[in-house]
């Protein structure tokens, strides 16, 4: 289980809790108390109780599969957590968050500063995050004041969602280069990988967007780390690709 994030926890038991506070709530109110809501709102939902559990039961199994490094496990929690959202949005960004750490397991997670750096190089995903965040919210708050509810909280669970995701992204650059190593973050949902350059066979850029990393974290353990420039803001990106080129030269590594 060291590969499930702290989010997909999180997620399953916020949905736990919901799904059985919503059930205690529908068996314990009687009818003749319904009020302001439709009855046959309370018969619907005590009738998908069990659909309820079963949606538990296929989250918490997902949250397994994706511990054992079983691709599925993605799919099932998409599927699982879409009858649950926008609570449901929690546990499926710590899923994809999860499924990612496992991906890129065979490197190292960096979580030093960037102060000693010999070049860094912001991330161009950050602001768009961020300013896709602001955006849901901004709708989310108008939903609200219009008496649209449930598409109000979906664009706030998408907009803390973008909010958590630019934050993410603003922490790390997109590219920074180190005297013994490089970081990079090779999507969204992953952590900045350090990449030492000993371990970096070759490197292949493709069409001036992305650059394919031959590496052998392991004796014997040959894989490929895509890494897309277009993550450098664009401003930078061709002074990312020369640094970059320059820095793996020094080391013997050729960039075709």
């Amino acid at each position: 289980m060291r590969y499930i994030h702290p989010a997909a926890w999180a997620g399953l038991l916020l949905n736990a809790l919901l799904m059985f506070g919503l059930i205690a709530s529908v068996n314990s109110i009687p009818a003749s108390e319904l009020t302001d809501v439709d009855p046959r709102v309370f018969e619907v939902l005590r009738a998908l109780q069990p659909v309820m559990f079963v949606l538990l039961s296929l989250q918490a199994l997902a949250v397994g599969l994706i511990a054992s490094k079983n691709r599925a496990g993605l799919v099932l929690a998409a599927v699982a957590s879409f009858f649950m959202m926008p609570a449901g949005l929690v546990y499926l960004t710590g899923c994809v968050l999860s499924h990612y750490r496992w991906k890129y397991a065979a490197f190292a997670p960096y979580t030093g500063t960037y102060d000693q750096a010999e070049a860094v190089f912001p991330s161009a995903v950050a602001p768009m995050l961020l300013s896709f965040a602001g955006g849901g919210l901004v709708l989310c708050a108008l939903c609200f004041s219009m008496g649209m509810a449930n598409l109000g909280a979906i664009l706030l669970g998408l907009g803390l969602t973008g909010a958590y995701l630019g934050m993410r992204a603003k922490k790390h650059p997109a590219l920074s280069l180190h005297q013994r190593y490089f970081t990079v973050v090779p999507g969204i949902f992953a952590d900045s990988l350090a990449i030492p350059y000993d371990i970096v066979r070759a490197a292949t850029l493709y069409d001036d967007e992305s650059i394919r990393f031959a590496v052998e974290p392991q004796p014997g353990q040959e894989l490929t780390l895509v890494w897309s420039l277009l993550r450098v803001e664009k401003k930078s990106r061709r002074a990312a690709l020369e640094r970059l080129g320059s820095v793996l030269s020094a080391h013997q590594v050729p960039l075709y």
